[in-house]
């Protein structure tokens, strides 16, 4: 069997995006964001209470959601009902030059997805050092374990995504490293690699084929 990533990025987004935020550090306000379809299984109102949750613990925080769906009146409903309204940007669907501001400011991922394979958000958010709080599916938890960036957890353990968020605010020196290995992991979701792991897999395929000859 042969697996790999799928590509986000050209070697050249690669490179202005590790310009952009290689000295990125932990701030306040912390800068948290999520792009992707605005529904309830991409866990979009577990957002809302992971971040009302973090508001009432005192900290000085900032939710930009990026994507839409037939669902968001809802959601923008659900974030004054629970009073993090002005601490949300509702951005919609925006053109993806336009995603690369938002990532450069952004600490921390959040994804909550019920189910996934490897979200291309993930990898292009470490691209510009985003660590990522995600669920526990598909791929996440392991390829997150061999970049050494960002945890995986139970899509619906809203107080461990809650933890997890301020574990990295109390220990900012671990955020800054994995959010390092985050950057440097980007050139593995590049077209040029996925071209070589193409290239690899039909040289090993072709090996396979002729020792059963």
């Amino acid at each position: 069997m042969f697996s790999f990533l799928n590509p986000c990025f050209t070697e050249k987004e690669v490179k202005n995006a590790k310009k952009q935020t290689s000295n990125k550090i932990l701030s306040v306000p912390l800068r948290l964001i999520y792009a992707g379809r605005l529904e309830s299984a991409k866990g979009i109102g577990r957002i809302l209470k992971i971040l009302a949750k973090i508001h009432r613990k005192g900290l000085s925080v900032v939710l930009d959601v990026v994507g839409d769906g037939i669902e968001r009146k809802n959601y923008e409903k659900l974030a004054v009902e629970l009073g993090v309204a002005d601490f949300i940007n509702f951005h919609g669907w925006i053109p993806h030059p336009q995603l690369a501001p938002l990532y450069k400011q952004a600490h921390i991922v959040i994804f909550p997805s019920e189910s996934e394979g490897w979200p291309k958000v993930l990898s292009e958010a470490m691209a510009y050092g985003v660590v990522p709080v995600a669920s526990d599916v598909g791929g996440i938890p392991q390829i997150l374990n061999d970049i050494g960036c960002g945890i995986a957890l139970p899509p619906d353990d809203i107080d461990g995504f809650t933890d997890a968020v301020l574990n990295y605010v109390r220990h900012p020196e671990k955020w800054k490293s994995e959010s390092i290995a985050g950057l440097k992991s980007a050139s593995r979701f590049t077209y040029d690699q996925y071209l070589q792991n193409l290239q690899q897999m039909f040289k090993d395929a072709l090996n396979i084929e002729l020792r059963k000859l």
